[in-house]
């Protein structure tokens, strides 16, 4: 049987190490398994790519909203000041171009929009198939509306029940918006649409004041972190080596073909839609069960609990703070990592000439498969996305990559001294982090600078806890902010 409470045996700094388990083969593992999740990620891309479609959609909803509501909130007789900002929208697909005619119509008026439909014309007359059709449809739809608003008819009776529930649908909420124009006969209707337009302002503007704010405190406690990392040298919470490190190596690439095995059979299973991701959380905290391979190989439960932070820390009451605090830090280093991103994207535009429209298009946004099921499923599966999303996730991904993978690293390069030995040892454990997450590799150095600063709290306070704080903070806003796109 185990020994659960044997003693904890941490391996002074000065004594040379027994070096233990097979570092080597664990990395052969865990590179072949980074490679084929690259591999499977590149076969992904059409997913990506329509989740990014439902995501570019809402984003540009937001946008027309937001425009609408500043109009409305700050110059309402003066819409046509805010066409410049809205004419950023004037591009894409001629899907797109037909939502910017009903917005123009709303800030310039009916002619304007009028002359816009006349400019669409020819490339409308060259679409083919079914879209083609329908986009024509829309057009005409829209034209109808705009002839009885030229005209002085407000009530637009050309506008018959088909064009409405046409223009409903394909333009969401501008194309309601459009059928309630402000000379119109439905005063009440409109008013509700321009009181959902000033909501999204004025939550769109506190919501980019609070993370302006929230980044400014971020940077200096980014600041003050490093500085107390570096000169807490005799007391930092994260021992700095131990005699396991081969073996948190092996737990690690057994995590990873477990985790990717149990996916994988989950994933040939016929398990219902509304059920799935409550299947794919229980395999993640299934996946857990690789912690018993160290002790397995010999390590106490105790020690590996100590070794990779899986506890409550020292002060309990104070790590959810920590971890608040730190999803504050990360905040500097994500703007970092997006511009990076962004940069990558630029230069692959670059090399392919510099085809393409203005703006990122659907096939070029890094986003998570679940980004389509959370814009368009039920409250019900949203709910099951928020738990897995916000609560499993960061157990599960805080104990393997802060935990296991980072006390590994650190036991591998403690050699190079404290400093080298933290930077070097979170650098790694981030980037396989971010290679092994969907979004694709793109995505990487946002999703790295996140990691590091995951990692940095573990460095300073030990325990995992303000991690897993940090992390599911990070993806239940990003969950937050899906929804309210809708």
């Amino acid at each position: 049987m185990f020994d659960f409470d044997q003693p904890l045996t941490p391996l002074p700094f000065d004594e040379p190490r027994r070096r233990r388990g097979k570092p080597l083969l664990a990395w052969a593992v865990i590179a072949g398994t980074v490679a084929c999740v690259a591999w499977a990620q590149a076969h992904r891309a059409p997913l990506r790519a329509a989740g990014a479609s439902e995501l570019t959609h809402a984003v540009r909803e937001w946008q027309e909203r937001y425009l609408v509501g500043v109009a409305h909130a700050f110059n309402q007789r003066q819409r046509g000041q805010f066409a410049p900002q809205a004419a950023a929208l004037d591009r894409g697909s001629l899907a797109e171009r037909l939502r910017y005619v009903a917005l123009d119509g709303e800030f310039e008026g009916p002619n304007t929009a009028l002359a816009k439909l006349d400019q669409l014309a020819p490339r409308l007359a060259e679409a083919n198939g079914n879209d083609g059709i329908e986009l024509r449809a829309t057009a005409a739809s829209l034209r109808h509306l705009y002839d009885d608003l030229a005209a002085g008819k407000p009530d637009a009776p050309s506008v018959d029940e088909a064009d409405r529930k046409r223009l409903m649908e394909q333009l969401g909420w501008l194309g309601r918006l459009a059928l309630h124009p402000e000379e119109g006969t439905d005063a009440v209707g409109r008013e509700v649409l321009i009181a959902e337009a000033r909501r999204t302002m004025f939550a769109s503007l506190a919501a980019m004041a609070m993370v302006g704010l929230a980044g400014l405190a971020g940077l200096a406690g980014l600041v003050a972190l490093v500085i107390l990392l570096l000169l807490r040298k005799k007391s930092r919470a994260l021992v700095e080596r131990t005699e396991y490190g081969g073996i948190y190596a092996e737990t690690f690439a057994v995590w990873m073909l477990l985790h990717g095995g149990l996916s994988f059979a989950v994933a040939e299973m016929p398990i219902a839609r509304d059920y799935q991701f409550m299947v794919i959380g229980g395999v993640m905290l299934a996946s857990l069960s690789a912690l018993l391979w160290p002790i397995l190989r010999g390590v106490p439960w105790r020690q590996v609990r100590e070794d990779i932070g899986f506890n409550f820390g020292k002060r309990p009451w104070l790590e959810p703070w920590a971890g608040i605090g730190c999803y504050a830090t990360a905040l500097p280093l994500l703007f970092v990592g997006v511009l990076l991103m962004l940069a990558l994207i630029a230069a692959g535009r670059a090399v392919d000439g510099g085809a393409g429209p203005p703006g990122l298009t659907p096939d070029e946004v890094p986003n998570h498969p679940i980004v389509g099921w959370v814009l368009s499923a039920g409250w019900w599966v949203r709910l099951q996305l928020l738990i897995v999303a916000s609560v499993v996730a960061p157990i599960v991904e805080e104990t393997m990559f802060r935990g296991v993978l980072h006390r590994h690293l650190r036991d591998a390069t403690a050699e190079l001294g404290y400093i080298a030995s933290a930077l070097a040892s979170a650098t790694v454990a981030s980037f396989v982090f971010a290679a092994v997450h969907p979004q694709g590799l793109l995505a990487v150095p946002a999703l790295m600078a996140l990691a590091f600063a995951f990692t940095l709290v573990r460095e300073w306070r030990g325990t995992l806890v303000p991690g897993m704080v940090a992390h599911g903070l990070n993806n239940g806003l990003a969950m937050w902010l899906l929804i309210s796109l809708k």
